[in-house]
């Protein structure tokens, strides 16, 4: 939407019912709209019921003065606004802007005749502290984690429910190959095999770094641009590259853009790391991939 100019950055995001932030904060996890305090258990599986949650809450700070990974409303404002905004649900928008164009399969919400095809989830064998946190009163990300399932663990990310749920915040399943095609596209400034979908400022606006701090949800130093994290090594590595940016997931999942090297990366593992970090396992595989020769095309 900020490619074809329907949505400037600074432009309040049309959440109905609430005077919302602007549309960068939203992307760069500076919203404030982290919590969803009268969401009840199980939520997250109600669409209605997380926008009615987030047009209730009280923000915790003015937007734009604290950085705060947005765990689980994030998925919630933005198909809200995209429902807003062009009168396409996420799912009809992400086909006809995204998937389609690039022949990539992803769903929010896997068909029940695909079922068997999605990797069962394992747990780490060392303790994972966000998901402790997670199941700890008290601390933020437990309260930004209120409208979850609980217990939040492997049982539960693996039973049908979550899987053919929309949960637009981290409900989504794909492939590895799926991700490194989308992020190739933005290794190469929005366009790959002859398909443009963005043009070369979008993606530098995209890439350009908001912040550098500690969050206040997961409590760890990250580095933030518009809707991607930037290069963190030892907490987000991306190689040797500060402009690299992509996105980690749960339990070592890792996937992201190095224009600079004109390189994409993406890592699905259904083998939890422990520890805060994508793990080493990952942080191994983006170190021997810059370590190899590059392909010959």
């Amino acid at each position: 939407m900020l490619n074809e100019g329907v949505l400037a950055r600074g432009k309040p995001a049309s959440i109905s019912g609430f005077c919302a932030p602007g549309f960068r904060h939203v992307l760069s996890h500076q919203c404030g709209m982290c919590f969803n305090d009268s969401a009840q258990t199980d939520d997250v599986f109600d669409f209605e019921a997380m926008r009615n949650a987030l047009t209730e809450q009280k923000l915790p700070w003015p937007p734009g003065t604290q950085p705060a990974y947005n765990t689980t409303n994030i998925g919630y404002l933005l198909a809200t606004i995209i429902l807003n905004v062009t009168g396409q649900s996420v799912v009809e928008f992400l086909k006809a802007e995204v998937c389609g164009p690039l022949d990539v399969a992803f769903y929010l919400g896997v068909p029940p005749k695909l079922l068997d095809k999605v990797a069962t989830l394992y747990p780490a064998d060392t303790v994972n502290e966000q998901y402790q946190r997670g199941q700890t009163p008290g601390s933020n990300i437990y309260r930004a984690w209120n409208a979850m399932p609980k217990p939040w663990d492997v049982d539960v990310i693996n039973s049908a429910k979550v899987r053919t749920a929309f949960l637009p915040s981290f409900g989504g399943h794909g492939t590895a190959r799926g991700q490194a095609t989308v992020y190739a596209l933005l290794a190469n400034h929005g366009e790959l095999n002859g398909v443009r979908l963005l043009s070369s400022a979008a993606v530098t606006q995209a890439q350009t770094l908001q912040w550098e701090a500690e969050d206040a949800i997961l409590n760890r130093p990250l580095r933030m641009a518009l809707g991607f994290f930037k290069n963190k090594p030892g907490w987000v590595p991306m190689g040797p590259n500060p402009d690299a940016f992509g996105h980690f997931g749960s339990g070592g999942t890792l996937a992201f853009a190095d224009p600079d090297a004109c390189l994409s990366f993406a890592c699905q593992s259904n083998f939890q790391c422990g520890g805060q970090s994508v793990g080493d396992r990952t942080e191994a595989l983006v170190e021997a991939v810059y370590k190899s020769p590059p392909a010959m095309g």
